[in-house]
């Protein structure tokens, strides 16, 4: 919290419940897919680091540009209903 400057958490808890209420005011609570569709996303050093974090979960997936960052994408048939 020191980074933050913020002196302790019960201060932290407040100005994150602002932050939300906030967002929800200027009704940024809608679905952002540049966050929702990813695993990370980040300079190419974050997210090869998270992709070697994950392991085996990571095998079939590529690092993407985008824009000016890489991206580690969700694959969409992992939540893909199975009947």
């Amino acid at each position: 919290m020191d980074r933050l400057g913020i002196p302790d958490l019960q201060r932290l808890q407040l100005i994150h419940r602002s932050w939300i209420e906030e967002a929800l005011k200027a009704e940024q609570s809608v679905r952002d897919e540049r966050w929702s569709r990813r695993l990370a996303i980040g300079s190419q050093a974050f997210v090869a680091r998270f992709q070697a974090d994950l392991g085996i979960f990571a095998i079939h997936r590529t690092i993407e540009k985008h824009g000016n960052s890489r991206v580690l994408r969700e694959d969409a048939a992992d939540y893909a209903i199975k009947f």
